[in-house]
C-alpha cells in the first residue's frame, strides 16, 4: 500500500471514529493503538515509504487520537497510543519535517 492509500484509509478510519460516537466500544481503539504502532515501525525501518507526507501522517495520528481519546469511556488504550503518537512527532521533528 503506497502512503496515498495509506492516507485515504486513515480519513476513512476518523469517519468510521466519528460515526460511531454514540455507540463507541473500547475495542475501537485497539485498532488505532496497532495502527500507531506499525508507522513508527515502518518509519524507522523505511523512511522512504512515507515519500514526504509526515506531516500529512502526524496530522491525521494526532486526528484520529484525539477522536479515540474523547470517545473511548474506558481507556483501555490510550496511554499506549499516546506514546505512539508522541514517539513518531519526535521522530517527525527531529528529521525537521515538522
Amino acid at each position: 500500500m503506497c502512503n496515498k492509500d495509506f492516507i485515504y484509509k486513515s480519513c476513512k478510519l476518523v469517519e468510521f471514529y466519528l460515526s460511531k460516537e454514540n455507540n463507541y466500544e473500547s475495542d475501537y481503539s485497539l485498532l488505532l493503538l496497532r495502527l500507531s504502532y506499525r508507522i513508527v515501525t515502518q518509519y524507522e525501518k523505511d523512511s522512504a515509504w512515507f515519500r514526504e507526507k509526515e506531516k500529512e501522517i502526524a496530522n491525521l495520528l494526532m486526528e484520529l487520537s484525539e477522536v479515540v481519546c474523547r470517545l473511548d469511556k474506558e481507556k483501555d488504550y490510550i496511554d499506549r497510543i499516546k506514546i505512539y503518537k508522541y514517539k513518531f512527532m519526535n521522530i517527525v521533528k527531529m528529521n525537521g519535517l515538522f
